[in-house]
């Protein structure tokens, strides 16, 4: 129930394992992105997530506090395609909370991020064709893309077959 309860606890680790399972859910992640909704009655909610509008991209998670825990939250947020987290426990106050996370989730941003590894249409290589002194040219239907770490040589490698077999159609 999140109340202080001698000999309970959860890490970090805990809390960004339970935000990660819930934010899988599209209503959860509909309901914790909400800055202020309205209820029945037309009543407002007020959210105690400061991130939603402090820091651009941040699509929930959860926060807390207790005077034995502190202030504490998982944030998550959204940068490019990428989303990343941060955990913090135990805050003194709820800015230094808010500030500590806007400077974690601001670090992963700068470190990690999406970059383009299979480019569609683009050759590839060339395989032998049976049969025949031609080469069949592989080219990439799909594009793909991966997160990184910044800032760190990547290295290109091509693996074709030594063959081909037929008949080959258009997109294999």
């Amino acid at each position: 129930d999140g109340l202080d309860v001698p000999r309970h606890y959860s890490s970090a680790s805990d809390a960004l394992t339970l935000a990660q399972a819930a934010m899988e859910h599209r209503l959860f992640r509909r309901i914790v992105k909400q800055r202020d909704p309205r209820i029945a009655g037309g009543r407002v909610l007020h959210t105690w997530n400061d991130l939603l509008r402090a820091f651009p991209g941040t699509i929930g998670v959860k926060t807390g506090h207790t005077d034995a825990a502190g202030w504490s939250q998982v944030a998550a947020a959204t940068r490019d395609g990428v989303t990343m987290y941060a955990v913090v426990l135990g805050g003194p106050t709820r800015a230094r909370r808010n500030a500590d996370l806007v400077a974690l989730l601001d670090w992963a941003f700068g470190r990690y991020g999406r970059v383009p590894l299979v480019e569609a249409g683009r050759r590839y290589g060339t395989a032998p064709v049976p049969f025949s002194d031609e080469r069949l040219g592989l080219v990439a239907m799909r594009g793909a893309s991966a997160v990184v770490r910044l800032g760190r040589p990547l290295v290109e490698r091509v693996v074709v077959p030594a063959a081909v077999e037929l008949p080959v159609e258009r997109g294999q």
